[in-house]
C-alpha cells in the first residue's frame, strides 16, 4: 500500500504536486548549454528551488563535475535518473512545397486547358487549407460551381471551374 503522506512522501515534506509543471527533456546540457549529440547519455535532477518544481538535464561531463556526489542529500532534490539522448527526428518538409503548389497553379491555370481542372481544383484546395488563398466567391452555372479564390499577400484572383 502506497502511503502517500508518509514521512518520506513528498506531500508529506511539503510539496504541492498540483503545481507541477510538466517540463519536456531538454535538448542542450542545463549548466553549460552545450547541445546533447544523438545517443549520448545524460542525467535528470528533479528538484523543488524558489517554490517550483525544476527539471535539469545535464551532460556527463556536468553532472561528474558538479553533482555526481551528493545530489541526494542536497537541498529540494527529489530524483534523479539516466538516459540516452535521442535527437528528434527532422521536420519532413511538405509533399509539395506551398511556393511551388501556387506557381503550379498559375501555370495549369493560364493554360485554359480543360484536361487540368480537377489539378486545379486540388491545388486551389490545398493552398486554401495552408491558407495561403482564400475563398472569395462560389459561382453556381450549369456546369458546376465555379470557385473565386483570392491570394490575400498579392490580391490575385483565381476561377477555379
Amino acid at each position: 500500500m502506497n502511503d502517500t503522506h508518509g514521512s518520506g512522501s513528498l506531500a508529506a515534506r511539503g510539496f504541492n504536486l498540483n503545481d507541477w509543471n510538466i517540463q519536456s527533456r531538454g535538448h542542450q546540457c542545463h549548466k553549460c548549454e552545450q547541445p546533447f549529440e544523438d545517443r549520448t547519455g545524460y542525467h535528470t535532477v528533479l528538484a523543488h528551488e524558489h517554490h517550483e518544481y525544476a527539471r535539469m538535464d545535464l551532460c556527463e561531463a556536468c553532472w561528474a563535475r558538479e553533482h555526481d556526489e551528493g545530489m541526494a542529500d542536497r537541498k529540494g532534490f527529489i530524483s534523479h535518473w539516466q538516459g540516452t539522448y535521442e535527437a528528434p527526428p527532422p521536420v519532413p518538409p511538405d509533399a509539395i512545397q506551398k511556393a511551388t503548389a501556387e506557381g503550379l497553379l498559375r501555370k495549369l491555370l493560364e493554360t485554359g486547358e480543360e484536361r487540368w481542372r480537377e489539378a486545379s481544383y486540388i491545388l486551389a484546395v490545398m493552398l486554401e487549407r495552408k491558407r495561403i488563398l482564400k475563398v472569395k466567391e462560389q459561382i453556381k452555372e450549369e456546369s458546376g460551381r465555379v470557385f473565386v479564390y483570392e491570394q490575400p499577400k498579392s490580391g490575385d484572383l483565381f476561377t477555379i471551374p
